[in-house]
């Protein structure tokens, strides 16, 4: 299981570093990791129900990717209000969507390292990636409000500040919950043999 946790944790890592470099790659480099997160559930799926349902929602986000390609302007800090206004519905639904997904994954790799750590009486580990998921939760949607406050307001100081505060929490919150799986790597499962969910 160690192997597995350790592919997460390095997806995550890898979508972290294309979120705060934006690399020209970076699709490339999300599909990569999110290919690594696939691969990391593949065993886990077996031992925990979230781990299976983590692994569907892996395929959503990689589906979301593909048609992302065809909305005609990325949703960044960088569009104005007039260009977002003009985006079609589909191209709403499409990042809507993704964004979703992605939320859903973490809480999914959250949650059930959680109960895998419970089982194994880790009370710390179980707590640590609760409070991750939080912290990754209300910061993540802490810079999305404000980035569309910036478009909507051209910028407004106080914005760019809740944006810089948002993002030095979100980076504490998604080191958290990687920190957390290289744990669960090292003490969850010393043995060969676990359990499947029923």
């Amino acid at each position: 299981m160690k192997k597995h946790y350790y592919l997460i944790g390095w997806g995550l890592t890898l979508t972290v570093i294309n979120v705060f470099t934006n690399l020209w790659i970076g699709r490339l480099i999300d599909a990569a990791a999110y290919i690594m997160i696939f691969a990391g559930l593949s065993k886990m799926r077996q031992v925990n129900s979230a781990f299976a349902s983590g692994q569907k929602l892996v395929l959503v986000v990689l589906l979301m990717m593909i048609a992302n390609i065809f909305i005609p302007y990325n949703l960044d800090s960088e569009a104005s209000l007039e260009v977002l206004q003009t985006l079609p519905l589909w191209a709403w639904v499409i990042s809507g969507v993704s964004i979703l997904a992605s939320y859903g994954l973490i809480y999914l790799i959250c949650e059930g390292t959680r109960h895998e750590a419970e089982k194994e009486q880790e009370d710390e580990l179980s707590r640590k990636m609760m409070t991750g998921w939080w912290t990754y939760l209300v910061s993540s949607l802490t810079v999305l409000a404000a980035l569309i406050l910036i478009i909507s307001t051209e910028g407004a100081f106080w914005s760019i500040g809740l944006l810089i505060v948002g993002g030095l929490v979100f980076i504490v919150g998604i080191i958290s919950i990687i920190v957390g799986l290289r744990r669960a790597g090292r003490d969850l499962y010393p043995e060969p043999h676990y359990e499947t969910y029923k």
